[in-house]
């Protein structure tokens, strides 16, 4: 079973492709897509609509390339800016169309809290310690790693622990059972 990690952004979308085959998970891919504001004198909406584009078009691509047959992801957060809240939402929308258009199941959610506890096993825990904990089960991912600025790591380590949180899922059991 392939699952695709996503870690919902509009400057930062993580990206992280693992198997699974019901009880070894092996990280094959990590990914940041960034989208910048646009530095012109441009309407907001229409440059948050053009960079809603870039990501579909590059998250599209990474789903038809690898064939997932469930797209893991965080939850959206609801921030206090209305701003940072409606591009969250569109970052969501991206994702649930294309799950949409690619006859996928809905996205498995899982809170920040829920991927920390599953990761961590506290959902208190730092973004260094999801970090360490990570590599540690999965060592490949340094290699993945490699190409990504350290600044923009946490993204794909964050979809890569939504992945670990929604092994236990339902949709994730029936899609094992169905490929027995």
């Amino acid at each position: 079973m392939r699952l695709v990690g996503v870690d919902p952004g509009f400057a930062y979308m993580g990206v992280c492709l693992a198997e699974y085959d019901g009880k070894l998970l092996q990280v094959q891919y990590m990914h940041v897509i960034e989208t910048k504001k646009d530095q012109r004198r441009v309407l907001a909406c229409n440059d948050n609509v053009k960079r809603a584009r870039k990501l579909f078009l590059r998250l599209q691509n990474i789903v038809e390339r690898y064939e997932p047959n469930v797209i893991c992801a965080e939850s959206m957060s609801f921030p206090r800016n209305a701003s940072a809240a409606a591009k969250m939402a569109m970052s969501w929308g991206v994702i649930v169309s294309i799950s949409e258009m690619r006859g996928l199941p809905l996205p498995v959610q899982t809170s920040p809290q829920d991927i920390k506890l599953a990761v961590c096993d506290s959902k208190k825990a730092s973004k260094e310690a999801m970090h360490v904990r990570l590599v540690n089960l999965y060592p490949e991912i340094e290699g993945l790693l490699d190409d990504i600025p350290a600044s923009r790591q946490e993204h794909p380590i964050d979809a890569l622990g939504a992945i670990v949180a929604a092994l236990d899922s339902d949709i994730v059991k029936a899609g094992l059972r169905v490929g027995e």
